[in-house]
């Protein structure tokens, strides 16, 4: 998923959210670009919206989310500036029952590939 930018398009998407869930019981997971956070620590600078903040954390804790922790890099998101801004905006939650089904699961950062395209004549 991708995570609108505006505030109040922020709290439409959470409400969606919120109403998917109602209509889909059972094992979930979400993955995407939330273009939210709800820790400090998810960010490298002091320039933070609490509430907004709080309001993802409510959604998390109301849907019963655990988020899958990221391996291999703290921030997913530079707005590449000399002095950047890092950010992680990417994320991936699971419900407690779909982790019952697969508790092994390891949310890993892989290495970039080059692409080679192969030209036919």
């Amino acid at each position: 998923m991708y995570g609108p930018q505006g505030d109040a398009e922020k709290l439409l998407f959470m409400q969606e959210l919120r109403d998917i869930r109602t209509a889909c019981l059972g094992p979930w997971v979400l993955a995407g670009d939330f273009n939210l956070i709800y820790r400090t620590s998810d960010k490298n600078t002091n320039h933070f919206n609490r509430a907004m903040m709080n309001r993802f954390k409510r959604l998390i804790e109301d849907l019963a989310l655990k988020e899958i922790p990221l391996h291999g890099r703290r921030y997913t998101w530079s707005n590449q500036q000399v002095n950047p801004v890092l950010v992680k905006l990417d994320r991936v939650f699971c419900s407690v029952d779909w982790e019952v089904l697969f508790p092994n699961v390891l949310l890993q950062v892989l290495p970039p590939k080059i692409l080679i395209t192969a030209l036919s004549s």
